[in-house]
């Protein structure tokens, strides 16, 4: 499990799963994209398993798409837009 934001994960219980060195387990990215601020790895100690998860300062994303045409001619001027916004939770990978 891993955080690429400002959200703040806490492990809160753990049942069958043996904590290890998140370098122990590789994770591919895409070029160019940040570390993890957080990152945590498990092994599965046992048949019965079982963990929680807190998340802390979950913050909406807001991003906003828009299509603008300006039309000039002689003796008026015009301007289009087509907006699209969009709202979504904080991811967690």
């Amino acid at each position: 499990m891993q955080n690429e934001g400002a959200v703040r994960l806490e492990v809160a219980d753990t049942k069958g799963l043996s904590q290890i060195a998140p370098e122990q387990f590789p994770v591919a990215r895409a070029a160019g994209s940040p570390p993890s601020t957080q990152a945590f790895a498990y092994r599965f100690a046992d048949a019965g398993y079982a963990y929680n998860v807190r998340a802390d300062n979950v913050l909406p994303e807001l991003g906003v798409d828009a299509i603008i045409v300006y039309h000039v001619g002689d003796a008026d001027m015009t301007l289009e837009a087509e907006l699209s916004l969009g709202h979504s939770r904080s991811a967690l990978a």
